[in-house]
């Protein structure tokens, strides 16, 4: 230090004697040497303060210094992002042109004459709003290899989206869009930490990380790139370390409900769980459920540092999970003690230190959300942190504690376009712009990113509620043509489910709760040849209910259920309402579902598709015979 000091002196003042320098320098580099000690100090005072030794010591290290400079990187993006936040048209042209300009050596840049394009207007004159199809020829060929057909630069990964509306569809990541989306990331972390103890929850301990990344939902492709759902990339983790509850090997099982059971009995082990990351509410929800059917052996594993030897685990991954277990008998007690008073708020009182638990609790996540927040979960915060497609981040949420999530979109990700929602039965509707949407307005979200789409219709509809600066804020209202629309009235999986919940709400003698649903159009019992005494056109919703009275005739409950629904729906619907008094609907047709019926179709989609565990969605309105054969066969 001294000596640099000197070199320092003496390149600036030349003229200056070094004896003269001497003190000064002695004295900046004990202030230096004390600042770093006092630094040192702090950093190492705040990590030992935080550190449960339960975690690996360099595990924690390496997290703390990660989180660090997430911390900084998101300081700076929040800076930017309320920047962009008071000229939105400006800081959206500009991503346009960013996210354009990066494959501007493509193929598809070439046949679409996007050089051309000077700003937004030339834009959205030349180019027509899009769906996947369009882009399919040029996915395929990049599969095979094809280099800068869409993209300048060669994806890492494709993302697979789940196909619950229709043929899965390859989206390319590159490390564009990756840098994109961690700074993205980094902001929210920044904002989040305002509200939460994020930062604390995820600094010096493990989470508890529900997921299902088995090599079997990952393809390679002709490419050698790998295919996949988004939440299984590999790359998202790559370096991480050990920073969650289970050992890394776990995601390697390729049974699901054996992966499942682990990852339950590592969370039980650990003490101080904070946070849980489980990506829809309906995973957290099945775990919670498989918690408190499997509780007695769970506990037993605990207490003698064993796995079930029926679980479908190979012998290797086996070996590797056994020496992280160690037998703890005085957790398994406290365990088996709390289990036996029953499962209500069982996550606050096995989990003390449990704060938040971050996932997807709106659209067809909803009724999940809710029967988190009435048994398992109650005193825990259920956090929606993001509204999340394979296509990309769309918005993310700083309020965690609004009864209804809303989210920020992010100007400097993609180019956002609004489609009113009266207009989007059209093929090519008018837009919007970020600085045009008005609040209480529903649209349908078009997106333009740095991954090749333009103007690419992503099928999610929103309402505008807010606005940050001039950034809209906006609720998940569902998804686009996710509704019941036989004659003009488009009654959405939102409205279902709202209608369903209030009706079981007046009914409280008799309905317990409302476990699962799912619906669709009168039509679809005739493609699949069943028959009933009804005529006329209706809409038909398979509910899985419990009933207060345990031998109470479902059939009958079913039917009032539904004449409650009926008025319900009329009262809050203006186009049903005039379809129903009119005579050209008649009234819905509840079928009541066996118990246990909504996690059998989850078996049977995860058999008969290529779905992953982690992207599963229930349908909400089924299209597929086979699906409608199948819950017309779980009737009571």
């Amino acid at each position: 230090m001294r000596l640099v000091c000197l070199s320092v002196c003496k390149s600036v003042f030349p003229s200056v004697h070094l004896p003269v320098c001497l003190p000064v320098c002695l004295s900046f580099s004990f202030n230096c040497l004390g600042s770093l000690l006092l630094g040192s100090l702090f950093v190492t005072i705040d990590f030992l303060g935080g550190w449960n030794p339960e975690w690996s010591f360099k595990v924690a290290a390496i997290q703390y210094f990660k989180v660090r400079v997430v911390e900084l990187l998101g300081l700076y993006n929040a800076w930017l992002y309320h920047r962009n936040s008071l000229n939105v048209r400006a800081a959206q042209e500009a991503t346009l042109l960013t996210n354009l300009a990066a494959n501007r050596d493509t193929e598809y840049y070439r046949d679409h004459n996007l050089g051309s394009i000077e700003n937004a207007s030339d834009f959205l004159q030349s180019q027509p709003l899009s769906k996947y199809d369009k882009y399919r020829p040029y996915v395929d060929r990049m599969l095979q290899g094809e280099l800068k057909v869409l993209t300048s630069e060669v994806p890492y990964y494709f993302g697979k989206t789940s196909g619950t509306t229709g043929l899965p569809a390859a989206i390319p990541i590159t490390p564009f869009i990756k840098k994109q989306t961690l700074a993205a990331i980094a902001c929210f972390l920044f904002y989040a930490d305002r509200k939460v103890p994020w930062k604390k929850l995820h600094n010096l301990r493990p989470v508890w990380k529900i997921s299902y990344t088995n090599p079997k939902v990952l393809e390679k492709t002709p490419s050698g790139i790998i295919l996949g759902p988004m939440s299984a990339n590999p790359l998202w983790t790559k370096g991480m370390g050990e920073i969650y509850t289970v050992p890394s090997v776990t995601f390697q099982i390729e049974d699901s409900s054996a992966s499942g059971y682990v990852q339950l009995i590592f969370a039980l082990r650990y003490r101080d769980l904070g946070a849980i990351e489980g990506t829809f509410a309906s995973i957290v929800y099945f775990s919670f459920k498989r918690m408190e059917a499997d509780w007695r052996s769970l506990v037993e594993n605990i207490r003698n540092g064993t796995i079930r030897q029926d679980l479908n685990i190979s012998d290797d991954i086996r070996e590797i999970l056994l020496a992280h277990l160690k037998p703890d008998q005085a957790r398994a007690d406290f365990l088996e003690e709390q289990f036996e008073e029953g499962f209500d708020n069982i996550a606050a009182r096995i989990w003390p230190e449990m704060k938040l638990i971050n996932c997807i609790t709106t659209g067809p996540f909803e009724i999940y959300a809710k029967h988190l927040r009435e048994k398992y979960t109650k005193d825990i915060l259920l956090y929606s942190a993001s509204v999340v497609a394979t296509e990309g981040f769309m918005a993310l949420n700083m309020w965690p504690y609004n009864k209804t999530p809303r989210y920020a979109l992010i100007p400097k990700l993609h180019f956002y376009e609004f489609i009113p929602i009266d207009l989007t039965g059209e093929a090519q509707p008018r837009t919007l712009l970020m600085d045009q949407v008005e609040i209480g307005h529903d649209y349908e979200i078009v997106i333009t990113s740095a991954n090749g789409f333009n103007r690419y219709r992503i099928g999610d509809v929103v309402r505008v509620v807010g606005f940050y600066n001039q950034i809209p804020l906006v609720e998940f209202r569902h998804r686009a043509g996710a509704n019941l629309n036989i004659k003009g009235e488009k009654v959405t999986e939102l409205s279902m489910i709202q209608c369903l919940t209030e009706a079981a709400h007046r009914m409280p003698e008799k309905i317990k709760e409302i476990v699962d649903y799912t619906s669709c159009e009168n039509v679809m019992l005739d493609v699949v040849g069943f028959k009933n005494d009804r005529k006329g056109s209706y809409h038909v919703l398979f509910v899985e209910l419990t009933s207060i009275n345990r031998d109470a005739n479902h059939s009958t409950l079913a039917a009032e259920l539904a004449s409650v629904y009926d008025e319900i729906l009329r009262n809050t619907h203006y186009k049903y309402i005039e379809l129903r008094t009119t005579k050209s609907l008649d009234e819905v047709l509840i079928y009541p579902i066996q118990a246990g019926g909504f996690s059998r179709l989850r078996d049977y989609l995860l058999k008969t598709t290529s779905v992953s565990p982690i992207q599963l969605k229930i349908p909400r309105v089924l299209l597929k015979k086979e699906i409608v054969t199948f819950m017309l066969n779980e009737r009571v």
